[in-house]
């Protein structure tokens, strides 16, 4: 636990100097369960500092918890390393549809 939440205030601070608002989410005051460990907007960010981390098990968690609401985001940081983040591919493939312009997408019927 003592670990999360130093991740969770390493991510907010992380995030925060990239210029993204995003804050902790103190989940035995302010959520419930289903709540993230860090809000940031349409992300629902479950936050892992572990030494080992079983990567399919807290994605599921998410995915669970974000309850379609928003993209389920797993971040998680290497002792030591740099942080990643990992979503399923079909989430993915949202975020990078929102990044291209359409007059450069060629139609899936047409691939």
């Amino acid at each position: 636990m003592a670990k999360d939440s130093a991740g969770e205030r390493e991510l907010v601070r992380y995030l925060t100097a990239r210029g993204f608002e995003s804050r902790r989410n103190n989940q035995g005051y302010a959520g419930d369960a289903g709540s993230p460990d860090v809000s940031l907007e349409g992300i629902h960010i479950k936050c892992k500092r572990a030494d080992t981390l079983c990567i399919h098990e807290a994605l599921r968690q998410a995915v669970n918890d974000a309850q379609g609401s928003a993209l389920p985001v797993v971040m998680h940081p290497r002792k030591g390393g740099k942080w990643i983040a990992v979503m399923q591919l079909e989430d993915w493939l949202k975020l990078y549809e929102l990044m291209e312009s359409p007059k450069d997408r060629t139609p899936a019927h047409e691939a």
